[in-house]
């Protein structure tokens, strides 16, 4: 699914220079858990908005699911990851003045469904997560939790390849984590390949490979 070969990413700051990822390569297979650890500032979430084609590396290939993504233009790059990414923040980055249905809907509209469509695309994605009663809400009327379902639910609402999870249990409290987790290990059972970074070393239980970034480089456990 994916396939990460000598990936480099600079900052630069004046004349400083931060080297965040140092040739990293890895291989992750169709149907994959991987639980991403590390300490804080090793790379985890500059890697992910790599491989989430938020951000362009400096130099490396990044094949997923097959195509050469570093070959395909700003457009193609939208399309490619509106259609086969989810992408899942620590801050929910949900619209205030939308409800959770109309959250999930955005993507869909800008991938050409009708509104109908998308309308029982995004109820059936919160469905799946457990919110069957909270179509309506806004964000301001769902616990910290429940915000994070709706977040996972646009990320799967149209069936994404790979799903990308950025740290998604920080802002929670254990029994939340517990149940997104299980969430997410729920969606792998069913075939869902998923990427999760955490510096909960304890959470990385529930993937099926591990890996851990130090200093740039990775390596799995």
């Amino acid at each position: 699914m994916i396939k990460a070969k000598s990936i480099t990413k600079t900052y630069h700051n004046g004349i400083m220079e931060t080297h965040v990822l140092n040739g990293v390569d890895f291989r992750v297979k169709t149907g994959d858990f991987v639980c991403l650890t590390g300490k804080s500032g090793a790379g985890k979430s500059t890697l992910l908005y790599q491989l989430g084609l938020l951000d362009h590396p400096d130099s490396g290939t990044i094949l997923i699911d097959g195509v050469d993504v570093s070959k395909l233009s700003s457009k193609q790059r939208t399309n490619f990851r509106l259609q086969q990414m989810g992408y899942i923040f620590q801050d929910y980055a949900l619209i205030p003045d939308l409800t959770a249905s109309e959250n999930i809907m955005v993507p869909l509209l800008m991938q050409g469904y009708s509104k109908k469509e998308a309308r029982a695309k995004a109820n059936a994605a919160l469905d799946k997560v457990g919110l069957q009663n909270k179509h309506r809400n806004l964000p301001s009327m769902l616990s910290g939790g429940e915000q994070q379902r709706v977040a996972i639910a646009r990320a799967i609402c149209n069936d994404p390849k790979i799903l990308f999870a950025d740290e998604p249990t920080s802002n929670l409290d254990t029994a939340n984590a517990k149940i997104i987790l299980d969430l997410f290990k729920k969606l792998n059972k069913h075939g869902q390949t998923i990427m999760l970074v955490t510096h909960e070393i304890e959470y990385s239980k529930y993937g099926n490979r591990i890996f851990s970034m130090s200093d740039g480089i990775i390596t799995e456990l």
